[in-house]
């Protein structure tokens, strides 16, 4: 018989942590909750309420310092260990589970159990607009191990995919409520590497010191110009969306009235444009985020044009706009501009 047990390491997330939980109910036979010490008394109240109102689950609450994402992973994985369970789950705070019906997951887990050579499988998690998959599901007396620092990997490469299950990230923004000794942390573990990689990682780090009011916006962007400088395994997305960041920061910092108006427009507009010549397939993102800080008519055209004209190499299913949509953030826009403009269809525009 199919059992499976549930690890979830947790700080600071009382505002969602019980629907989180409550989520996973009918598909799992024990809950290994491991707390963060650093984590704050809501948390914990939150858990112990959890505990309380499902006495009929066998939840087993755990305190645990943090000793780096894959380390402290892997301490969970060997304080869960049980033969008694096929299956373990692996959830960050905020993964809600999606499924058609109670008892989902476990009726699709059954149709691997026989199948020993599969060690590992994904789920679909659903981040805002974006959907990507993820190793989640592993076999319980296998080796449990991750590697890797910031971004950490379970050691496996066999991989199968759950379809009928979705995991929802219902809180997309905790990365950035993350405490300051958690961030230099990070940054620590990211110390002397120099692959694109942890060059990535690194200038993502310093939005967040960026947002916390430690830094300034320039030595962000100066990250980001490291990552796109560096000439070895350059990856078009990797160095598009760079470029996109960069852009975002100057036009963050017009916001913020830090930033002459036009020195910052005319910088975030070629930081667009540059993204748009990495990764040609995307421009109409690119157009549109100009649209969005020049209000000039002529790029939310282009956008809207390449939206359905121009030959895309990738889904565009990114934070801008979706095809997974009915509408998406340009189409509404294109729509409220045809009203405005009194223009029947985009044949009737000009571009030039």
């Amino acid at each position: 018989m199919t059992s499976i047990q549930l690890i979830c390491l947790l700080y600071n997330c009382d505002e969602i942590i019980y629907q989180t939980l409550e989520s996973w109910i009918s598909e799992v036979d024990r809950f290994m909750l491991f707390i963060d010490n650093k984590s704050d008394i809501k948390t914990i109240k939150e858990i112990k309420r959890f505990k309380k109102n499902n006495q009929q689950q066998q939840v087993l609450i755990n305190f645990i310092d943090f000793d780096g994402f894959s380390n402290t992973r892997n301490e969970c994985f060997k304080r869960s260990y049980s033969l008694d369970y096929t299956w373990t789950i692996v959830i960050d705070d905020s993964y809600k589970l999606l499924s058609k019906c109670p008892g989902a997951l476990k009726k699709e887990l059954e149709k691997h159990t026989l199948n020993e050579n599969i060690n590992c499988l994904s789920v679909f998690i659903k981040n805002k607009e974006r959907m990507y998959k993820s190793k989640r599901i592993v076999r319980t007396y296998k080796k449990l191990r991750y590697e890797g620092n910031i971004h950490e990997n379970i050691a496996w490469n066999e991989n199968s995919v759950i379809n009928d299950v979705v995991l929802s990230d219902i809180k997309t923004d905790k990365a950035f409520n993350r405490s300051l000794d958690r961030v230099y942390y990070d940054l620590q573990c990211l110390d002397g590497k120099t692959d694109p990689r942890s060059l990535y990682y690194r200038a993502c780090m310093y939005i967040q010191l960026l947002y916390k009011g430690e830094i300034g916006y320039k030595p962000v962007i100066e990250k980001f110009m490291d990552r796109i400088n560096t000439p070895e395994e350059t990856y078009p997305e990797e160095c598009f969306t760079c470029w996109i960041h960069i852009g975002n920061l100057y036009h963050w910092a017009i916001t913020e009235n830090i930033l002459d108006y036009e020195i910052g427009v005319k910088n975030a507009v070629n930081a667009y444009l540059h993204a748009a010549m990495e990764f040609p397939s995307r421009q109409g993102e690119c157009y549109f985020f100009i649209w969005l800080l020049t209000n000039k008519d002529f790029y939310l055209v282009k956008a809207h044009r390449h939206r359905f004209v121009g030959k895309f190499d990738l889904t565009i299913d990114m934070s801008i706009y979706s095809n997974n949509k009915n509408y998406s953030a340009i189409d509404k826009c294109w729509i409220q501009y045809l009203y405005a403009k009194n223009f029947p269809s985009i044949e009737n525009l000009r571009i030039d």
